[in-house]
């Protein structure tokens, strides 16, 4: 599970397990798992939207929508664990992630002027660069 890069809920997964286990059950082992879980998470990253992308859009139902970068708003499960591995590791790439897919880094996540679109509570951003 450490090394899922396939879609987003890496943070849900590992959140709820590995991160809970290190906590409440004293599991140091599973730092490793939550650290090697972050970076498998980073992959999704998108710099130019900065935004972690939820799904490849190239692929399956989300291929057919025509979407550049399709983000919901279950990507902010993955804060606590990108904010844990940022403390774990020192490797503070991770709370940059984290800050920017909050808009912390550069302003309001949508800017105006950006082109969106919306389908409940989906966005993708349509940024050449993401």
């Amino acid at each position: 599970m450490k090394y899922l890069k396939w879609h987003h809920d890496v943070g849900f997964m590992i959140g709820c397990s590995y991160l809970n286990g290190y906590r409440f059950a004293d599991k140091k082992e599973y730092k490793d798992v939550i650290v090697e879980a972050a970076k498998s998470l980073s992959t999704r990253f998108r710099p130019g939207a900065g935004v972690i992308q939820s799904w490849d859009a190239d692929k399956g139902w989300q291929g057919t929508r025509g979407w550049k970068c399709p983000v919901i708003i279950d990507n902010m499960m993955n804060l606590e664990l990108l904010f844990e591995a940022t403390a774990f590791s020192g490797d503070s790439t991770f709370l940059q992630y984290s800050s920017e897919t909050c808009g912390y880094n550069d302003g309001p996540p949508f800017p105006p002027g950006q082109q969106l679109l919306s389908c409940g509570r989906l966005r993708s951003r349509n940024r050449r660069s993401a």
